[in-house]
This record gives structure tokens, sequence and C-alpha cells, in this order.
């Protein structure tokens, strides 16, 4: 058996498979690294590879991709464009490459079906009778963007999902060859030791942390509007406080790929300069640790600020319900920053009360599967398949 191991991002990708990857290779399973970073405009982690040790093989080029000034007619020729640099980037440049290093590759295990280039990978490696494995990342509903592929729904052998509950979500619109195993996520086990927090609620709030992530190239939002959202909602929630009388700091913390300089720069133009911007590749739990309730939009982050027993609110976009189950299942709080209402949803989310804290452990019961085992788990499924 030799087991590849596609990636392109150098964190949470390789959060959640480093750890199967060191089971595999105490099993005497040979694994490799393909690193497709660059090509996502970040960097292979090599020091961390190296000092494992783990083989790994990286691109060093970036796709080319087309511009445009706005204009309707330019946007569809943009996306033509970049349509047509990503057919031939792949048949010129990726394809030749995988075709050696994937060579007596029996099994390969990727983090992304849908998003470029992983949907001509799964092609290719279905082509090739390798036997594909999809390990849940992070996407758990759908995105505006896949207007017609869904994560997860393009006929991968193997969907290894975090739990139960996103299970029963990619039952319903994967191909009916994949088979979909709930054994959850390595990525989460760090957090998952923490579970004893929930035995201690803050019961004060002064820090609250909003995490940002993409949900403009996810097309729930423009890139305009989701930087509107972002100053909106800090204002907001500063003048709420300012209001009240109360001390209250406000953190912003990035997706990694959105840059933490250019929303520093936005909040400073704003008059909200006072506002920390972590940096993108700050440990999410120690952030999480470092505050007492946390904002997201559209982000599994949420996940992690309930492990940590800390108090979770959603902001809810416009043209969109709330995002996730997280408010649908009733653990976390309702923020609409262009609702009349805000005001008292501040005051339930900012109170001493913790209303939801007590559905916070069946969630994660139905969230996360073998919490804290989950890499053996894993391990082992993947070196009994054929």
């Amino acid at each position: 058996m030799k087991v590849d191991i596609i990636i392109t991002n150098p964190n949470h990708h390789v959060l959640i498979t480093l750890p199967v990857a060191r089971q595999l290779q105490k099993q005497r399973i040979e694994v490799n690294y393909i690193s497709l970073c660059e090509v996502r405009k970040f960097r292979t982690p090599e020091k961390l590879f190296n000092d494992i040790p783990v083989p790994y093989k990286k691109f060093n080029i970036k796709v080319p991709k087309g511009k445009s000034n706005g204009s309707k007619e330019t946007k569809w020729y943009s996306l033509l464009v970049s349509f047509l640099m990503r057919q031939t980037f792949w048949f010129t440049v990726l394809r030749p490459k995988l075709r050696r290093w994937l060579k007596g590759t029996t099994h390969a295990i990727l983090l992304n079906d849908t998003a470029y280039p992983g949907n001509f990978i799964v092609s290719y490696l279905k082509n090739k009778k390798v036997k594909t494995i999809l390990m849940q990342e992070g996407i758990r509903f759908p995105l505006p963007v896949e207007a017609v592929n869904n994560y997860g729904s393009s006929g991968v052998d193997y969907l290894v999902t975090w739990g139960v509950k996103s299970k029963e979500y990619f039952d319903t619109i994967v191909h009916p060859r994949t088979q979909v195993v709930a054994l959850g996520s390595p990525g989460f086990d760090k957090s998952l030791y923490l579970q004893q927090s929930l035995d201690s609620v803050p019961d004060k709030i002064e820090k609250v942390a909003i995490f940002g992530n993409p949900i403009d190239d996810q097309k729930f939002v423009t890139h305009d509007e989701k930087n509107a959202i972002y100053v909106d909602l800090a204002r907001t929630i500063c003048d709420y406080a300012k209001s009240k009388n109360r001390k209250l700091e406000v953190v912003f913390k990035n997706h990694p790929r959105e840059s933490p300089e250019y929303l520093r720069d936005i909040l400073q133009k704003n008059g909200l300069g006072h506002i920390k911007v972590y940096e993108s590749n700050s440990d999410i739990d120690i952030v999480i640790n470092t505050v007492d309730a946390g904002i997201v939009f559209a982000s599994t982050v949420g996940i992690n600020v309930i492990v940590h027993g800390k108090k979770l609110a959603v902001v809810k976009l416009k043209n969109h319900d709330y995002l996730g189950d997280y408010v649908q299942d009733n653990v976390a709080y309702s923020l609409n920053i262009y609702n009349p209402e805000i005001t008292e949803q501040l005051d339930d989310f900012l109170s001493g009360e913790h209303y939801h804290f007590r559905n916070y452990r069946y969630y994660l019961d139905r969230f996360a599967a073998n919490a804290g085992n989950s890499e053996h788990v894993v391990a082992k499924f993947i070196s009994e398949l054929e």
C-alpha cells in the first residue's frame, strides 16, 4: 500500500492529516505528501515535514488568474480566461508532475474534491484506479459558489466525516459509489481534549472575538459587502458597549485566506484602529482561550468556540438565513446588525446568562466521532482498505 496525501493548505489540511500519516507510518505503510500549497498562494510547511520526518513533493508554480475591472463584460471575460488558463495549467504542468509523483500510489487522501485543482485530481485518480479518500475539512452545508458540484459529491470512494451529524448531511448529496463513514477528525482532537472546560462558563463577557472567513469567495456576499459587514459589526458592538458604559474588548481573527494587514487598514480608516487583528496563522484554540465569547458568519470555528465552553453568536447575512446549524440547533445566539432588535440581541449574547449551554454536550456528541482518538480510528480504517 502506498498512500499519498494531497494538500492545498499548510494549516488545517496538515492539522487534519498529519496525525493519521504518523499512525500509518507506524504500521510501516508508505506515506507521502503532495503539496499544492504554492498553487493556492500558500507555503508548504517544509520544516514540519522534515522534522517529522515525512516525505513530500511540492509545486513551485502559481496558477495565473485573469483580472477584472468590475464591468459585467470583463467579469465574464475574466471567468473565461481563468477557466482556459486553469485547463492549460492542469494539462501542461500539474498532470505531468502528478503522473510521475503518483506512480505506484494505491490510495490518495484529499481534503477538497470541488475547488481547483481538486476537481481535476479526483477525476484523474479515478481514471487511474486509485482509491480516493476525502477527509472532511470543514464544509457541511451548500455554498452559493458550488452552483452544481457540492463538496463531497465528486464520486470519491470514501468520505470520512467528523461525526453522525455531518454524515447525515453528506449521505443526501454524495454519489452512489461513495461510502460515507463517521470516523471523526484529528483536526479537532486537540480541542476536544478541552471538553472539561464545559464545566465552567464565563459569567462575565469582557472580550469578544470576531472570526472572519471568506464569505465573499463563497458567494454569500461580495467582497465590498463583506468588508462593510466586518466594519458595521465591530462598530455596532463598540457603540453598544459605550452606550451601556461597560468594558468590552473586541478582537478579530481572520481566516488564513484573508489578509490581516488589509483588515487593519480598513478598520483604521473607519475609526476602529484600536481593534486588535490577530495574524492569520494564529492558533485558533489559543485565541479562543483568551476571550469570553466568539462570533462567526459561516465558519466551523464555531465548533471550537463551543468545545471551549464559550458563548457563541452567528451574524445573519442579508438574503440568507443564519448559516450553518448553530442557531437552528440552539447552541448559538443570533445577531442581525441591520435589524432594530440588535440591541436586545446583544443584551442576551453579552449577558452573564448562558441559555444555550445545556445543549453543548449533545451537539458535540453528534458532531465529533471518536473524540480524542480519531487519528487511530481513521488510520486503521485506511490501512484495512483493499
